[in-house]
């Protein structure tokens, strides 16, 4: 499938810069996951989970459109995730929530947190996603976290807690 080369990702180190204008059609989910540089089911979970962002959809067939607004919004948050900051503090009654003042410093000391004292989870698959969530965790890395978090789902409640529910609230106890 041909790709429209006017859409660049954005990089991390060029603030304000827009990756999309208003004379641009809306992209699909899947367009618009891989401009940001994170997995269309972040996008679903975020949607899920936070009522935001809440997409046009496409009249004959329902699929997801995101505007440039939608994308300039997307694009600041996964900015602030890649430094640090957690989702659940951006998003207030699905709107983006952009005080600066609430901001992570990208200096954070994810490297030095220690899960080892949490129970592993018994089930293989429950430490395999244990472990993938702690090194995106360790990394900042904010799609593979959400992305660890959305495969949990499919665990039992308390093989869930035991993969994700304590290492995500050690992280959040440490500001990660």
């Amino acid at each position: 499938m041909p790709t429209n080369s006017s859409f660049q990702p954005k990089s991390p180190h060029a603030p304000n810069h827009h990756i999309m204008t208003d004379q641009q059609p809306p992209l699909t989910i899947n367009k618009a996951a891989k401009l940001l540089g994170i997995s269309p089911s972040v996008l679903r979970i975020w949607e899920m989970r936070y009522n935001w962002p809440k997409p046009l959809r496409h009249k004959g067939n329902s699929y997801r459109l995101y505007d440039a607004a939608a994308i300039d919004d997307l694009q600041w948050v996964v900015e602030r995730i890649a430094t640090g900051a957690v989702i659940s503090e951006l998003i207030n009654d699905g709107k983006v929530t952009r005080d600066r003042s609430r901001e992570v410093v990208a200096d954070r000391t994810w490297k030095s947190l220690d899960f080892s004292g949490i129970p592993q989870p018994e089930t293989e698959e429950g430490r395999r996603i244990r472990v993938q969530l702690e090194a995106a965790i360790r990394n900042g890395n904010a799609g593979e976290r959400a992305l660890a978090q959305s495969m949990a789902a499919r665990l039992r409640p308390s093989e869930r807690e035991k993969a994700v529910g304590a290492v995500l609230e050690m992280a959040a106890k440490a500001g990660c």
